[in-house]
């Protein structure tokens, strides 16, 4: 088996040779240097395969287009063919705007011996005066071998890797296949509904996709530049600079941003990054609702209800919320670190760290969000948050959090409170809750206003409100059932009178007992624990006189298993744990007589039998998810008062003001009620039977599914698609990261600016992201200035050859250095990150690397103690 390993690697090494070579070959075409000199248009020309970069320097009066008109419709430079084939050539289609005179972007040829040609145009010949310089065109040697490469390889190792899985692992992965269907087949159809519209050649160009595409790319030229970690970005504002990186975090980003440096298409790039965050979506929400529910199959169920929420798709194909639907992907593993801390008295720090990391290095208003509820939690469970154990977990939380996000937190407050930004902390900051909230009939609206294209107008989605209804439903009027003559049955008993089983603890915190009998007066099943919290074991027989089984837990809490075996030998149930762990039955419950559920499971894993304290699962805890679910609803409509807070506290209202939009806590309401559908889901399967539980499941998600298809497909049919979008658009929304009183219509010259032209000279010497020089004089007898077309973020230097000189904000906040009289000499502006944002860079990376390994440092830690801890 060794030597067929061996040789199955060196194949795979042998091909990355051969496919080495073959992307090599590419570059032996020649090197394409097409120039035209004042033509708006060019004639046709051959371009073999390759990518290549269409430069076009033009000059343009006239009308500004701006971001909402749709580009079918704007001022653009195109690549047009003479092929019929579809697809032959891809580029990134590019406006041609009057705050720019000179504009670039890739061209990608499939097909060698393309007929091509660059075509400008204006679409108000009236208005608008065009007079294009010069169109050239340069063939980009690095870019095509490394994506023709890159792509080629991950095809390439995806199918030997299934080929090894199938050849020497097959008889595991079958068994791995048949024992996890149910996650499989779900994940995957999840999967490929939530990702569908990515695999379209179209995108929409809509809200605020342009602004993250420019994220993408703004990463993409500050790597190229040599600027890491890209606080400030270098290929915004036409080379001005501007603070992307610092007030939005841009950790999950950079993968893709290399890619994109790498060759790969901004579309694509973006392509991969939703199916990237729909997997660790499907994964996290898994790996979280199974270890809640102590189920696979309702942690599965409900993290397919989850990843499908109604506003999650809304967020991914119509707003491009990137960092929301990001930080969607890891708001359950808060919960599961809460649940873990209150409800069963375990460590979860670290998953509430996890998740902190992933929300608030993706979208700070979700984090804030996040801590309104999480705050309010902790004053309902205020004294278990006192106590000693818990207390100690969340500070291990807070801290362990604060160090892992310092890479992110240190130049945001730096900024937010040592600049005062457009978008900030100036003027206008604050958007109108009330007139921004939605109405209550949006969320139960089961369509979109297609007339208007009004996306709010469905807000929370039909399934999500029949989840709420059952919830309802089950803790008013399912607490009690009754049998055809009458008598009162327990939750734990079904409707033949067979009971169920259930454990529980009196105030006291002694266990009861209950038994059940059949039909036939046999008691079937008990469990229970004494006063001194000495396990009890007892088993009950059926006609046949086979044993059933129970365990329970001794003093010191661990799980003691014992099996009954029919007449086959095979275990009919067990709790505990197993041998392999894959057990799960068991029922506990707390000091507070909080009910706890658990799912059982044979041998195989696959879990048989739903078992726990019905009787609390509408206690405390779940009594609090569903308050919040309403909450939540209700702080995303009208109904909330946000004006009577605007009125009674400017304080308040600024505080909720900084949320934007009230739709946002939309992403809590659909977390709590994803958690009220697992409860329903083993409620029902408790009270009735699983195939019951799961039909009603399965029609919960239908109606997800329906609603989510049939939105976005009236949604695209009414938009215009675009193949591409130019990433380097001079407008930026609304200019948030600006310094208050810049008039960025200014930065479409780069020039050097100086003080007094007959008395200052500044010659550009060299230029590359954040970093000029220039060479200057000054032959008065005053001081000088010049300004340089970088924005004064903290950060920026400047050096002469004795040294360092003052750097001061010009009238537009730009770079401004003093000359002294008679000064002449090579000045150097530069952008260094600030000590203590480099502090933080450090913190956040050992802390990443120990939080990585903490748990096999603290085996380790304990194991080295048992050795030495007596010498």
């Amino acid at each position: 088996m060794k030597v067929k390993k061996t040789v199955f690697i060196l194949f795979i090494i042998f091909q990355i040779i051969i496919l080495f070579h073959h992307s090599r070959s590419m570059l032996e075409n020649p090197i394409v240097h097409e120039d035209f000199s004042e033509m708006a248009e060019t004639p046709y020309f051959t371009l073999n395969r390759g990518i290549y970069r269409v430069t076009v320097n033009y000059q343009k009066d006239g009308e500004v287009v701006h971001d909402d008109t749709p580009i079918d419709n704007a001022d653009r430079s195109t690549v047009l063919t003479d092929s019929n084939e579809e697809r032959v050539i891809f580029f990134d289609e590019t406006k041609l705007r009057t705050e720019l005179n000179e504009i670039s972007y890739d061209l990608y040829v499939r097909v060698s011996q393309t007929q091509v040609k660059v075509v400008n145009m204006v679409m108000n010949q009236e208005k608008t005066r065009l007079q294009v310089h010069r169109i050239s065109v340069d063939y980009e040697k690095t870019k095509t071998f490394s994506y023709y490469f890159l792509k080629n390889l991950f095809i390439m190792l995806l199918l030997n890797l299934a080929l090894f899985l199938l050849f020497f692992h097959r008889k595991k992965l079958m068994l791995w296949f048949y024992l996890h269907r149910w996650e499989v087949v779900i994940c995957a159809t999840v999967l490929f509904i939530s990702t569908f519209p990515m695999l379209q050649p179209e995108i929409q160009k809509r809200y605020d996709l342009v602004f993250h595409l420019q994220r993408i790319s703004g990463l993409a030229q500050s790597l190229q530049d040599g600027i890491i970690p890209a606080k400030i970005q270098s290929g915004w504002m036409n080379g001005y600079g501007y603070a992307a990186g610092a007030m939005y975090g841009d950790f999950f980003l950079y993968p893709f941003a290399l890619l994109n440096l790498l060759g790969f298409p901004i579309i694509t790039c973006y392509k991969l990054y939703v199916i990237f965050i729909n997997i660790l979506t499907v994964l996290i929400s898994f790996f979280s609702f199974t270890e809640i529910f102590g189920n696979r199959r309702v942690g599965i169920t409900v993290s397919a209800f989850y990843s499908l929420f109604f506003y999650r798709f809304v967020n991914m194909y119509i707003r491009y919320a990137v960092g929301e639907y990001t930080a969607m992907a890891f708001l359950p593993l808060i919960v599961l670190g809460i649940y873990r801390i209150y409800g069963q008295k375990k460590s979860g720090w670290r998953y509430i760290v996890w998740g902190a990391f992933g929300i608030m290095e993706n979208h700070l208003l979700t984090t804030i969000i996040l801590l309104e509820f999480c705050f309010l939690f902790f004053l309902i469970q205020w004294r278990r948050s006192l106590q000693k154990d818990t207390a100690l977990e969340l500070l291990k939380a807070v801290t362990v959090s604060l160090l892992l996000n310092a890479i992110f937190l240190v130049p945001f407050l730096s900024l937010y409170f040592g600049v005062e930004m457009k978008g900030i902390n100036g003027d206008g900051v604050f958007y109108s809750m009330d007139s921004n909230a939605l109405h209550l009939n949006s969320l139960f609206t089961p369509t979109a206003d297609l007339e208007n294209f009004n996306w709010v107008s469905a807000g929370l989605g039909a399934a999500a409100v029949l989840i709420v209804v059952f919830f309802l439903w089950f803790s008013h009027w399912g607490r009690q059932f009754k049998d055809r003559n009458g008598l009162a049955l327990s939750p734990g008993e079904n409707v033949t009178g067979k009971a169920g089983q259930f454990s529980g603890a009196d105030g006291s915190g002694q266990s009861m007992q209950s038994s059940g009998e059949n039909g036939t007066g046999k008691t079937e099943q008990f469990s229970g624990a004494d006063g001194t919290d000495q396990a009890r074991q007892s088993s009950g027989e059926d006609g046949t006189g086979k044993g059933r089984r129970f365990s329970g837990a001794d003093g010191t809490g661990q799980s003691m298993q014992s099996s009954g075996e029919n007449g086959t030998g095979k275990a009919e149930q067990f709790s505990g744990e197993n041998e392999t762990g894959q057990g799960r039955l068991s029922s506990l419950a707390d000091g507070t007589s909080q009910g706890r559920l658990s799912p059982g499971a044979d041998g195989t894993g696959k879990g048989r039998r739903f078992s726990g304290d019905t009787g609390n699962l509408f206690g405390t805890y779940f009594k609090i998810v569903l308050g919040f679910a309403i909450i939540a609803l209700i702080m995303s409509t009208n109904l909330f008062p946000y004006m009577q807070i605007h009125m009674l506290s400017e304080t308040l209202h600024k505080m909720l003001g900084c949320i934007q939009f009230p739709w946002r806590y939309l992403a809590i309401a659909g977390l709590m009620i994803s958690i009220l559908f697992g409860i329903i889901i083993i409620e029902m399967a408790k009270r009735y039977s699983r195939e019951i539980a799961y039909v009603l499941a399965f029609g919960i998600l239908a109606f997800s599914v329906i609603q989510n298809v049939d939105y976005l497909t009236h949604f695209y049919d009414s938009r215009i698609n675009v193949t591409a979008v130019n990433t380097y658009d001079f407008h930026v929304a609304s200019e948030e990261y600006l310094p208050k009183e810049t008039d960025s219509s200014l930065f479409h010259d780069d020039s050097l600016k100086v003080s007094d032209s007959a008395a200052v000279t500044a010659e550009l010497k060299y230029r590359k992201g954040l970093t000029i020089e220039a060479n200057i004089r000054n032959s008065s007898d005053f001081d000088q200035y010049v300004d340089f077309p970088l924005v004064n973020y903290p950060g920026y230097c400047a050096e002469d050859e004795k040294g360092q000189m003052a750097v001061e904000n010009s009238n537009n906040n730009c770079v401004r250095v003093t000359i002294p009289p008679r000064y002449s000499g090579n000045i150097r502006v530069s952008y260094r990150m600030p000590l203590l944002w480099k502090l933080s860079v450090l913190v956040s990376v050992m802390t990443f690397i120990v939080l990585l390994f903490s748990k096999r440092l603290s085996k380790l830690w304990r194991r080295n103690k048992k050795i030495y801890g007596n010498l």
